[in-house]
């Protein structure tokens, strides 16, 4: 089947986000001693996406906008490590 560009691109771009999500949720979790899984759901047609922050049984759900989720790294730094960055500390704190 041949490849279609658009598809490939959105693609390319949902996978370099979830990777940068990945990376910097590891990163906050090492540095509060902690380790934390992460499930995603996303909701391309509703235009968000909800992270699932797991430790042990417990969880926090971050609800992050599509447009900055896949966005420029100024946008999701300012926007989404500040929620990711609080929720794994509550999950430390509730260790």
């Amino acid at each position: 089947m041949p490849s279609n560009p658009k598809i490939d691109d959105v693609l390319a771009t949902c996978a370099a986000a979830c990777a940068r999500l990945e990376r910097h949720v590891a990163e906050l979790a090492r540095a509060k001693g902690i380790k934390v899984t992460i499930e995603l759901e996303l909701e391309r047609g509703a235009g968000i996406h909800r992270v699932r922050l797991c430790h042990g049984r417990r969880e926090f759900v971050v609800t992050i906008d599509e447009d900055v989720f896949e966005g420029a790294d100024v946008f999701f730094d300012a926007l989404v490590l500040p929620q990711i960055d609080g929720a794994i500390g509550k999950l430390a704190t509730l260790n």
